[in-house]
């Protein structure tokens, strides 16, 4: 009812349709409430074409936050068409990762649509952020209906976003910056994780996700996959360095350490990624 009848009910010609989904997932499937209401992609590309038939020139954007997303454009059941910016947190196999906000794909993705930037510039943006923290989370983007993920894609979500009046406007974004990251141990497995963060960042939390040699991902599921649990730092002296002492490096091999910032808007920082040793990562600010 709200997608077929109340959105067309609002709509004008020419006008956007936008649809956000977040849950649990799987082939072809987003579970609406657990397993007793599963909607496949069959019926939701069924209900698009109808708003499409009642509003002339209508511009839809879907975008899916569960694992196995991409599944909804390129398995044997796709919402993609002409005229749709269909957009997945993930690939059609790989999971999707939750965060302590809610996933780190949409983290990312909705920081940058609140600040007035394209569709595509938030899905590049995220797609890089959640990939960082965890490889093999692949977010796909289709906005020239072919039912696939290529290089071809992205000049229609460049022209969508949230910045026409009457809609979302925000201000220029500017999001919080990791400026360098560091982590050092000894042979005993005791040591420090460090951060600085931009003077302007207003930051709230700082953040390390450390996967040691022996990590495996958990057995893909329909759920979206909880990472390794955060070790938070702390700025003690308010000079912009967060600091957190860590015993926990015993093993043997090659540590992936992530490091993650929000700020007081919610707005996340792009994560940085080291592994093993201690050296710096600096990264550009990125500006509108």
């Amino acid at each position: 009812y709200a997608i077929t009848e109340w959105a067309p009910s609002l709509l004008e010609p020419g006008r956007a349709l936008t649809l956000y989904m977040m849950d649990h997932g799987d082939n072809d499937q987003f579970f609406v409430n657990g397993v007793t209401e599963v909607l496949d992609a069959d019926e939701l590309n069924g209900w698009l074409s109808e708003v499409e038939q009642a509003v002339d020139d209508v511009l839809i954007n879907v975008v899916i936050e569960a694992c196995r997303a991409g599944s909804f454009i390129q398995r044997g059941q796709s919402i993609s068409g002409p005229g749709r910016v269909i957009v997945t947190s993930t690939s059609a196999l790989a999971p999707a990762y939750a965060s302590a906000r809610g996933a780190y794909f949409s983290d990312a993705f909705l920081s940058v649509l609140a600040s007035d930037l394209s569709v595509a510039s938030a899905f590049f943006t995220a797609r890089w952020s959640a990939y960082a923290a965890h490889p093999g989370q692949d977010a796909w983007l289709d906005d020239n209906g072919d039912g696939r993920y290529t290089t071809d894609d992205g000049r229609v979500a460049a022209q969508r976003g949230f910045g026409d009046a009457g809609t979302f406007p925000g201000p220029v974004w500017q999001p919080p910056l990791i400026e360098w990251a560091e982590a050092t141990w000894d042979s005993s497995g005791e040591g420090v994780l460090r951060a600085q963060v931009r003077a302007d960042s207003n930051i709230e939390a700082v953040a390390v996700l450390i996967y040691p040699p022996d990590f495996v991902p958990p057995e893909d599921g329909q759920e979206l996959v909880q990472p390794v649990p955060p070790v938070q730092l702390l700025d003690g002296n308010n000079d912009g360095i967060f600091v957190a002492q860590y015993d926990g490096f015993i093993q043997p091999g090659a540590y992936r350490i992530v490091f993650t910032a929000v700020d007081e808007d919610g707005q996340p920082a792009l994560p940085v990624t080291i592994t093993r040793g201690a050296w710096p990562v600096y990264l550009p600010a990125v500006t509108r």
